[in-house]
């Protein structure tokens, strides 16, 4: 019995022990919530800003898409919102460092900047609530200032100088750069007037309409033209500020609700933006581009499919009417069949015509409204969850031409001896004339350049296929675009079957071209010849032929452009490794990857994000060359952008710049030496991130 007593005695001493420190700790006071200088998550709908000249912002629209703010007063007008949206952000997430009491005799409001203060930021709610927050002097030896809240008046915070740049905003860094913003699918027309000449385009059910001539309009082009018309920005708006009284310039975007009219005033000056007038009501000095680029576009708007946008694949009928009758195809399971043609017709001969039909275009400078149509005979095509696309067409001239025109369209244009062979002996294309070569054999492909002199220049590309690695390039890192590699020696295999365009000889060859199998057998040699006059299209001369073959664009440029993968520049998110992108002029922006999100001081988390993703992987649209030698002397580098790894050393860098000759953009990577044209958007959002975070 006393030896139970005693246990218990000492088993409830240890409870009691072990309990003290459980209320002491409950007891402990909660820590302090983080100081905030404005309240988080309010309906904020003005702000007055003291940080120079007195400026107001008012919030006048809410919307799902975000808020719409306006400058107030004279000479004010739309602000960015993603601007305002960084200043209250900015205002909202600040975390003071440390206090001083207003209290202590030794720190009067005076010695700190803050009687009077040195700025000041007011924010209205919707409910009528007024916070404050009040800029003091900055801080001996730190990049700080002193300020104070009303949230408590009592306490001087001590805060990072950038704040005060975040919200330390003048008119004209305030000013909604957007001329108006539609999403390019709600666009319905745009229209383009320069000079004495106009031309408009529609969006119609199958793609555009451009008129004059009044034809399918290239869809390439046309959706570049929308996408320019649906959202313009202002790079900066004149001191003047006064709209054009009449311009012969202008670029509308009209959709349901209305139109939208962009007039140029002037030609812009050397190194300058022309100005223009928005709406009638917004002087604005635009980027060159929305003057140069319609003004390229236009005159090639017409240079359209023939057959419009076509899936060969999907077309489940061919009729043809001739003087001497009408015969048709129709696949089946079994592949084609014909009717009233009295041959067999050859499946993959076949399919090479219509994709060679898919290929051939009108353009404007064929185009001939003194031509007297005389229809003599038509193709028409059914296809699949599309009505027929009919095309009629003349009888050939002297030179082997034809004249074409598309149902329902009054336009004649007139095709290139190459592209009338296909409509005028049709049947020619559908039996099997030579032989192809298999492109599942090749194992070694290699362009290469030829000189003025007849001897070897640059390597364009070699690729060779191995076993465990399929297609890859010789001696360069990036990916391969194995289905581009398939299309391209699909084509060259079976230029045996294309009818022969003319003479050649191999004293005219821009590059050479070879393909070899696994056995080192040479599948094809041929020497490749550039458009020439008399040659609307690239060629091909095969050895020991003298009768050259038409190349397709497309062929052309995956044979001249090295053939990369889509996600060649996209870099792996590494553990506390670190972008750094370097501005022309010395801006500088760090985004850190934490294993789980995109970081940067100074930027809100999602623009942080969007900045890291665009660098992780940014957006390309032609590899120009996998081994360059720097070019940045030849147009200017505006970003340099550093990969780090973990250990902070550098990886990788790259150099985005341009436009150069042609107008490009560029991203050269410093390492390999590849060349790269860029995607537009990731100069924009690294512009913006740099505006952000200043």
């Amino acid at each position: 019995m006393g030896f139970r007593t005693a246990t218990l005695g000492t088993l409830g001493a240890l409870a009691v022990g072990l309990l003290v420190p459980v209320v002491l700790v409950s007891l402990r006071p909660a820590a302090p919530d983080r100081p905030r200088l404005v309240p988080a998550g309010a309906d904020v709908v003005a702000l007055e800003l003291q940080l120079g000249a007195p400026l107001r912002l008012d919030r006048v629209a809410r919307s799902a898409g975000g808020d719409d703010w306006r400058i107030a007063g004279e000479g004010g007008g739309p602000a960015d919102p993603g601007v305002v949206d960084a200043m209250l952000a900015a205002l909202e997430t600040a975390r003071p460092v440390r206090a001083i009491r207003l209290e202590d005799p030794t720190t009067p409001p005076a010695a700190l900047g803050l009687s009077p203060p040195r700025g000041t930021v007011r924010l209205r709610a919707s409910d009528g609530a007024v916070w404050t927050v009040e800029f003091g002097a900055p801080t001996a030896g730190e990049s700080r200032v002193h300020l104070r809240s009303s949230l408590d008046p009592g306490l001087v915070w001590v805060a990072e100088d950038s704040l005060r740049r975040s919200v330390a905003r003048t008119p004209a860094q305030l000013r909604d750069r957007r001329l108006w913003s539609l999403p390019p699918a709600r666009v319905l027309a745009v229209e383009w007037h320069d000079g004495g000449s106009s031309v408009r385009v529609e969006r119609t059910a199958d793609g555009f309409r451009v008129t004059p001539p009044g034809t399918l309009a290239d869809p390439e082009r046309a959706a570049r033209l929308f996408e320019l018309a649906a959202a313009p920005r202002a790079s900066g708006f004149p001191d003047d500020a006064t709209c054009v009284a009449a311009a012969t310039t202008r670029l509308v975007a009209e959709d349901a609700d209305g139109r939208h009219e962009l007039a140029f005033a002037e030609e812009p000056a050397a190194g300058a933006g022309p100005v223009t007038c928005a709406d009638g009501r917004t002087a604005a000095i635009v980027g060159v581009d929305l003057l140069e680029t319609p003004r390229a576009l236009v005159p090639f708007l017409a240079r359209a499919p023939l057959f419009g946008t076509l899936d060969p694949d999907a077309v489940i009928a061919v009729a043809v009417q001739e003087c001497d009758g009408r015969w048709s195809l129709r696949r089946g399971p079994e592949g084609w069949q014909g009717e009233g043609l009295g041959f067999e017709v050859d499946a993959a001969a076949a399919n090479g015509w219509l994709r060679r039909l898919a290929l051939a275009v009108v353009e404007p400078e064929r185009f001939d409204d003194s031509t007297t149509f005389v229809a003599a005979g038509s193709v028409e095509l059914s296809v699949r969850g599309r009505a027929e696309v009919r095309v009629e067409r003349t009888a050939a001239a002297p030179d082997g031409t034809i004249a074409v025109r598309r149902a329902g369209e009054s336009v004649v244009f007139r095709l290139s001896p190459e592209e009338s062979y296909l409509l005028a002996s049709p049947q020619a294309h559908l039996t099997k004339t030579g032989t192809a070569c298999d492109p599942l054999a090749a194992v070694r492909f290699g362009v290469r350049e030829v000189l003025a002199d007849g001897t070897f220049g640059a390597v364009v590309q070699v690729l060779e296929r191995r076993p465990e690695a399929g297609w890859t390039f010789d001696d360069s890192p990036w990916p391969v675009d194995v289905t581009a590699v398939d299309l391209l020696l699909g084509e060259l295999c079976r230029l045996s079957l294309q009818p022969r365009i003319g003479p050649a000889t191999a004293a005219e060859a821009r590059w050479t071209v070879r393909v070899v199998d696994r056995e080192g057998r040479e599948l094809l040699s041929a020497a490749v010849l550039a458009a020439q006059p008399g040659r609307d299209v690239p060629a091909v001369l095969w050895s020991g032929e003298s009768d050259a073959r038409p190349l397709s664009e497309a062929g052309w440029r995956r044979l001249l452009r090295p053939m990369v993968a889509a996600e060649a520049l996209a870099l792996r998110r590494e553990a506390n490794a670190s972008r750094i992108v370097v501005h022309g002029d010395g801006k500088r922006l760090a985004l850190s990857w934490d294993g789980t999100a995109w970081t940067s001081p100074g930027l809100p988390a999602a623009v942080a994000s969007s900045v890291g993703a665009a660098l992780a992987a940014p957006a390309w649209r032609e590899a120009l060359a996998l081994s360059a030698p720097d070019e940045s002397a030849g147009w200017p580098v505006r970003y340099r952008v550093e990969r780090r790894a973990a250990d902070d050393a550098p990886a990788q860098e790259w150099r985005i710049g341009g436009p150069d000759a042609s107008g490009r953009l560029l991203l050269w990577d410093v390492e390999t030496g590849a060349l790269f044209e860029l995607d537009a958007a990731l100069p924009g959002v690294l512009e913006l991130a740099l505006r952000l975070a200043e």
